[in-house]
């Protein structure tokens, strides 16, 4: 499985199910959270349980229902294809090793940034960029208390609280 079996770019970067199907055909123990702007989040992972990014990738490689297999396998895979294994080596001046994928995959997802969308424009003071059905939802998002938790500058990820 890739990372993108579950964090769908194209589908706000998760997979919009109640919760993912992991490793030969398993449910994940949770709802997949998007990749896009968690370079901001304070931890990663719903439980907070890992520091940053970087930290972050280790985890569903291991878990037996997420990608289910070990660090020794997926260096061996990319290691075989000799175009990966000469990338990383142009890179990282090494072979592949779990550090290096976990520093590549951890750079790729501090890109996925969204700037410039129409609600980042109007929150910005750009009245025209949403038009009124999206302003009383925004209202609606405030009066419902949705703030209290989805707040900051990714909407969220910047506390934990059921």
């Amino acid at each position: 499985m890739s990372c993108a079996s579950c964090h769908q770019l194209a589908t706000n970067g998760a997979d919009n199910k109640a919760l993912s199907d992991g490793v030969d055909g398993q449910k994940t123990a949770a709802k997949t959270p998007t990749v896009y702007n968690a370079v901001f989040n304070i931890r990663q992972t719903l439980g907070g349980a890992r520091i940053d990014l970087f930290d972050q990738v280790d985890a569903p490689i291991t878990n037996p229902k997420e990608h289910g297999t070990t660090w020794a396998k997926v260096i061996a895979k990319l290691s075989a294809d000799k175009a990966i294994a000469a990338k990383f080596k142009r890179i990282y001046h090494s072979p592949i090793s779990q550090q290096n994928i976990q520093h590549a995959i951890a750079e790729f997802e501090q890109s996925l940034v969204t700037t410039n969308s129409p609600f980042d424009r109007w929150l910005q003071g750009d009245q025209n960029a949403i038009d009124s059905k999206k302003k009383q939802g925004y209202q609606l998002f405030k009066r419902y208390g949705c703030v209290s938790c989805h707040q900051d500058r990714n909407v969220g990820g910047n506390m934990f609280q059921k």
